[in-house]
């Protein structure tokens, strides 16, 4: 798949965990910008100002939302 030009975000409270994603994205294509979020607050905020330019939104932090929704 082509990805030139185009903006990735990634979100994901770990540092290595959003490199490790990156880097196995660009192992099997190259030439697009990434965008980090640390959380989905970031990541919400991130999206709102590069909506119209965002190609793929990956969010990682799902797991632990969940876990949160579910004690509720």
């Amino acid at each position: 798949m082509d990805i030139t030009n185009k903006k990735i975000l990634v979100c994901d409270d770990s540092v290595l965990a959003r490199k490790q994603l990156i880097d196995a994205v660009n192992e099997v294509s190259s030439g697009a910008t990434f965008l980090e979020a640390k959380n989905g607050a970031e990541a919400v905020d991130v999206y709102k100002k590069e909506n119209q330019n965002l190609y793929l939104w990956i969010l990682l932090c799902l797991k632990k939302m969940a876990l949160r929704l579910s004690k509720k």
